[in-house]
């Protein structure tokens, strides 16, 4: 599918609090990647209930989520990096290169 986006191909995009099961899959989902900083799509329906789609290293800071949420995430997100290096933290995985998607099914990442 090349590098559109989400927003790109006709996405909407709102700022929301999600409900702590949406976050706590989310957060399940970018550690079992191996991710520290991610972009996790998630999509909830009456049928499925929550399911993640996407996880991707691309975490669109430069593109429409500041503006969105308001929030300076690259300077967050550089805070948590050195966080991280100054207290010997190394992730247990990385993606392939930065910017690749990570498939994952959503079977193995639901409760």
């Amino acid at each position: 599918m090349g590098s559109s986006t989400n927003r790109a191909l006709g996405a909407t995009v709102e700022a929301i609090t999600p409900p702590s099961e949406v976050a706590d899959l989310a957060c399940r989902a970018a550690r079992a990647c191996g991710l520290d900083i991610a972009d996790i799509d998630v999509s909830i329906t009456d049928r499925y209930g929550p399911a993640v789609l996407e996880a991707d290293t691309d975490t669109g800071v430069a593109r429409g989520v500041p503006t969105l949420t308001g929030r300076d995430l690259a300077t967050e997100m550089a805070d948590h990096v050195a966080f991280l290096a100054a207290s010997g933290h190394r992730p247990s995985s990385a993606p392939r290169s930065a910017g690749d998607d990570v498939g994952l099914s959503a079977d193995s990442i639901r409760r």
